[in-house]
């Protein structure tokens, strides 16, 4: 545990551990449950609208990066301990990219879990109940939460703040690989951790080699964009049984996804404003 600051002191940094970590991570759990709960306390059946889960849920990872901050970080400036840092404007563009190509693996590997694991009739019914819109404002605000609000303050509170803490205290791939846990864990749907976990790995890669959120948001931003923009243009139909992409189709979007990061990497080596934004992370 931190050890508390003095009476009338001013407020110093303290580190976090790997327990500490998981902490934060339920912590913010807790939080979405509760406020979910209230919210449905004034319409029942908000707790199963998407916009209110994901509203609710942004308030809580917003709440819970607050309180990482205030506790962990006290003295340090906003923008730096989310990692705002600034970036080359085609790191950020190779972000992107970055995004769109993690599709194809991802859906390789989600393919396989449901064909390992497929969904019960019952849950097939609940899943395609959830994505009815009644509107085209409803279209847009669900278009909103899930490709910027959701993106944004996941990236604030895993890619950001607890990835900031961590690395005053971890090495690079330690810190990684619990911010990938926390990221995974906080979907709470064990079918697709699988999936988050793929996905939380990447981003927290570019995070690492970028030392900017604004890169990894910008690849969760893309790749949430193109599910979304699947699903309300009835591309993509949940609730019915989806056959898994080729092995072929998985093996070159693996290889597709490889050589960009191997791209990103090479150039942030190159790239002196990366290279400083990485250095204050450990700072």
């Amino acid at each position: 545990m931190p050890e508390r600051d003095a009476p009338g002191a001013p407020p110093s940094d303290r580190t976090l551990s790997l327990i500490g970590a998981v902490g934060w991570t339920c912590l913010v759990v807790l939080l979405f449950a509760l406020i979910l709960s209230l919210s449905a306390s004034f319409r029942p059946g908000l707790s199963q609208e998407l916009v209110n889960l994901q509203v609710c849920y942004s308030l809580a990872l917003s709440l819970g990066t607050w309180l990482l901050v205030r506790v962990h970080l006290p003295t340090r400036d906003v923008l730096d301990v989310i990692g705002a840092r600034s970036v080359p404007w085609w790191l950020v563009l190779a972000g992107l990219g970055v995004g769109v190509l993690l599709q194809l693996p991802a859906q390789w590997v989600d393919g396989l879990v449901t064909r390992r694991w497929p969904l019960s009739p019952e849950e097939q019914e609940r899943q395609a109940a959830l994505f009815v819109f009644k509107s085209t404002g409803h279209k847009a605000a669900f278009l909103f939460a899930a490709t910027l609000l959701g993106p944004t303050v996941e990236e604030i509170f895993c890619r950001g703040a607890l990835f900031r803490v961590l690395r005053r205290s971890y090495r690079a791939l330690p810190t990684v690989l619990i911010t990938t846990g926390s990221f995974a864990f906080l979907h709470q749907e064990p079918r697709y951790a699988l999936n988050a976990a793929l996905c939380g790995l990447v981003l927290g890669v570019l995070r690492l080699w970028a030392g900017s959120t604004w890169v990894s948001l910008a690849a969760h931003t893309a790749f949430n964009a193109v599910t979304t923009i699947a699903l309300l243009g009835g591309w993509v139909r949940l609730g019915e049984p989806q056959e898994p992409l080729p092995l072929v189709w998985g093996l070159l979007g693996t290889a597709a996804l490889a050589g960009g990061l191997v791209g990103i990497r090479a150039a942030t080596l190159r790239s002196p404003l990366a290279l400083t934004a990485c250095e204050e992370d450990t700072k």
